[in-house]
């Protein structure tokens, strides 16, 4: 089925139906599918060895909300106590157990941040833009256009959001010396969705609901630019 996409091509559909009745339908289409959620290269490499070294050692019966909350709490002691490949491998750990999580769960970007932080504090900025940029954009795909108010919309603590989560992605492109590359991200946050942080076989089947969001808000360049990235990817 080719989907709604507007601009000239789309104008004559645009007009016969209204949009929140084109959002609607983008909802109603992302309605029943997966978080379609992916892990990166270097976490699937750590988790191979590390199921190696636990089999018949983890519990079986541990549910995945048992086992994020433990592992993503070993990873914040092991920054704390300065292990940072410790950090990084329970915060694997702990993402691996996010993937089943629902597309509005925000802990599967919370941990990608995680994982910026780690590897930006072990001076590997290029892991770093990859991790942090991901977790910007799987914050968007989560919550939508206005995620920047996550008190609301998720009943958690501000310091998690796009916005906040650009911000330390900024950092990253200083420390890379491209201070400047990320002003237009901050103006136009669904951008970082064509930038590759995030597969793009995970992303395809995820846009719908984020351009009813869009249509919602009236956003109507947002939405025609990730209905193009829909229908014909990079």
């Amino acid at each position: 089925m080719r989907y709604f996409i507007l601009g000239l091509a789309g104008l004559s559909v645009f007009f016969a139906m209204s949009f929140s009745a084109v959002a609607e339908r983008h909802q109603e289409l992302s309605a029943d599918s997966s978080a379609q959620r992916w892990l990166p290269q270097t976490c699937v490499l750590t988790l191979d060895v590390e199921r190696a070294v636990q089999d018949g050692v983890e519990d079986p019966d541990e549910t995945n909300e048992a086992r994020w909350n433990r592992f993503y709490r070993l990873g914040i002691d092991a920054i704390g106590n300065r292990d940072l490949e410790q950090a990084r491998i329970d915060f694997c750990q702990a993402l691996a157990a996010t993937v089943s999580f629902g597309p509005r769960d925000i802990r599967f970007a919370e941990t990608l941040d995680e994982l910026g932080l780690v590897a930006f504090m072990s001076e590997d900025y290029e892991t770093s833009e990859a991790m942090q940029g991901a977790a910007v954009a799987e914050m968007l795909l989560a919550l939508g256009p206005p995620a920047e108010n996550l008190c609301e919309t998720a009943k958690k603590s501000c310091k998690s959001s796009v916005a906040s989560y650009m911000t330390r992605l900024g950092w990253i492109f200083e420390r890379q010396g491209r201070g400047g590359d990320i002003e237009p991200l901050m103006n136009q946050p669904h951008l970082i969705l064509e930038k590759g942080y995030v597969p793009y076989d995970s992303l395809r089947e995820r846009l719908d609901w984020l351009i009813g969001r869009y249509l919602l808000d009236e956003d109507f360049a947002a939405a025609d630019r990730l209905s193009t990235l829909r229908a014909d990817p990079p």
